[in-house]
C-alpha cells in the first residue's frame, strides 16, 4: 500500500516534483514521540473535526512515524477523513479497496468512491489498469453504494462542523497564552493552533498576518498542516496585511532566534 500513499502524500503537500528522500526533511514536529499527544489531544487540530488532519494522522500510522506502524489503524483514520470530505483520504480508499492493500479487496467499494470523486470534480487520475478493473464492478451495486457515500459524507461533514464549532467554543485565552509559551520554545503544534485562533477569531480579533507569521515559522520547519493553511490563507491577504506579516514574521524570527524566512 505504501507505494501509492507516498505519491498521494507528496501531492497533498504540493511537492510532487521532489524525491522520496525529501520526506524526512519535511516531516512535521507536531507529532512528538507520544502517541497520546498525537491522537488524543483535547484541543489538537485532528480533534477539531477537519478531515485533512485525519489523513495526516493516517499517514503516521501507515509509515510508523512516532507511533507503531498499523495499517488497520491508518485506514481507520483515512476512513474518518474520507467521511468528513477529505479528498486525499478518499483517493486512498479507492486505491486500498481496488488493490486489496490493508483491507479485503472490494471493487464495488473502490468504484463507488471513484465515482464520488468524479461527482465532486476531483482532478486526480488513477492508472489505466486500475480504472479498467473498477469498470468491471456491478453498476447497480456501485450506484447503491454511491448513494450511501453521499449520505455518509453529508453526515460526516455536518459532524465535523459541529466538532469544529465545539472546539472553537472551548478555546480560551488561557489556552492561547499556554500555546504562545510553547510556540516560543519551538512547539510546531502550538504554532499551528495559534494560527487557527487568530484566523477563526477564537476569543481574539481576527488577524491573518499573525496567523500567517506563525504558520510561516512552522511551515519552514517542515509542518505540513501549517504549510497547507499558509498557502490557502496567504493568497487572500491584502497589501496592508502582507506588510504586517513581514513585520510580525521578522519579530518572531528574532524572538525565536531564527534565520529569516524568504517570503
Amino acid at each position: 500500500m505504501k507505494r501509492f500513499v507516498i505519491t498521494t502524500y507528496l501531492m497533498a503537500l504540493g511537492m510532487s516534483g521532489l524525491g522520496v528522500q525529501s520526506l524526512g526533511a519535511m516531516e512535521s514536529e507536531v507529532f512528538k514521540p507520544n502517541e497520546e499527544k498525537i491522537v488524543m489531544g483535547a484541543r489538537g487540530i485532528a480533534e477539531s473535526g477537519r478531515g485533512f488532519e485525519h489523513y495526516m494522522i493516517g499517514l503516521k500510522y501507515l509509515e510508523g512515524k512516532e507511533v507503531k506502524a498499523d495499517v488497520t489503524e491508518a485506514l481507520r483514520w483515512f476512513r474518518r477523513g474520507a467521511s468528513m470530505g477529505d479528498e486525499y483520504s478518499q483517493i486512498i480508499l479507492v486505491e486500498a479497496y481496488a488493490r486489496g492493500e490493508g483491507v479485503v479487496q472490494n471493487r464495488v467499494e473502490a468504484a463507488a468512491w471513484w465515482q464520488w470523486l468524479k461527482t465532486i470534480g476531483s482532478k486526480h487520475t488513477f492508472d489505466a489498469d486500475l480504472v479498467k478493473d473498477l469498470s468491471t464492478a456491478s453498476p447497480a451495486q456501485v450506484q447503491a453504494r454511491l448513494l450511501e457515500i453521499k449520505k455518509e459524507v453529508a453526515e460526516g461533514e455536518a459532524l465535523a462542523k459541529a466538532r469544529f464549532e465545539a472546539t472553537k467554543r472551548s478555546i480560551t485565552l488561557d489556552d492561547l497564552h499556554r500555546d504562545q509559551g510553547l510556540a516560543l520554545k519551538g512547539d510546531l503544534a502550538a504554532m499551528t493552533r495559534i494560527g487557527e485562533v487568530y484566523t477563526r477569531s477564537w476569543g481574539v480579533e481576527r488577524d491573518l498576518a499573525e496567523s500567517c507569521a506563525w504558520w510561516s515559522i512552522a511551515s519552514a520547519r517542515g509542518d505540513a498542516a501549517a504549510k497547507a493553511r499558509l498557502q490557502e490563507t496567504q493568497m487572500n491577504l491584502t497589501a496592508a496585511e502582507r506588510d504586517a506579516l513581514r513585520v510580525r514574521l521578522a519579530q518572531l524570527q528574532s524572538d525565536l532566534q531564527l534565520k529569516p524566512v524568504d517570503r
